[in-house]
């Protein structure tokens, strides 16, 4: 083990033609974030998760918090696109 480098967060432990991983947990050394990897703080105190939860309330939202209505499925007739082949046959079908 190297004393200088970095503290193992698992260690491999081996007993006949078994082995295992044991997660490390230093006394001394604060918990770590999962979501920055950063010492000091915990997920809910996070800097990165915080500013993700802002941007995720502020998206679909106009400027004064309101939500901003989309269409789920298929659009109404106004909004669908023309097909002019099917508009020619609509007329075909219509003068004949």
């Amino acid at each position: 083990m190297d004393v200088f480098g970095a503290l193992p967060e698992v260690v491999k432990l081996e007993f006949h033609d078994e082995f295992w991983l044991q997660q490390m947990d230093y006394e001394q050394i604060p918990f770590r974030c999962i979501i920055c990897h950063e010492h000091g703080h915990l997920i809910r105190e996070c800097p990165l998760r915080k500013m993700e939860q802002q941007k995720k309330e502020t998206d679909g939202k106009d400027a004064d918090g309101f939500v901003i209505p989309t269409m789920r499925g298929k659009p109404n007739r106004r909004q669908q696109q023309r097909n002019p082949r099917k508009e020619k046959l609509k007329e075909t079908a219509l003068n004949s």
